[in-house]
């Protein structure tokens, strides 16, 4: 579980906050909320996917996008994180 009282945050350069939290039962554990943010494919792009209905109305139509979707905490932020937690 979440230590909420053992806490402590990183500012990246975009100027996100991120939260860290120790573990309540190993010390030398912590946890870095992460962040939603594109999902993308062994090749880069994005995962998404467009579903187009068509109707016998050509002034009508219908569909839908799918859009991919991760919680993520990047190698950089976990890297600037590390020292922070060696200084508590």
């Amino acid at each position: 579980m979440l230590n909420i009282s053992q806490q402590g945050t990183y500012q990246d350069p975009s100027g996100y906050q991120w939260t860290f939290y120790q573990d309540d039962v190993t010390p030398t554990v912590f946890y870095i909320v992460p962040r939603p943010q594109f999902a993308y494919d062994s090749n880069g792009k994005p995962i998404f996917q467009i579903v187009r209905y068509s109707t016998n109305d050509t002034n009508n139509g219908s569909g839908y996008c799918h859009i991919g979707v991760e919680l993520a905490v990047p190698d950089s932020v976990q890297a600037a994180i590390v020292p922070l937690i060696a200084q508590q």
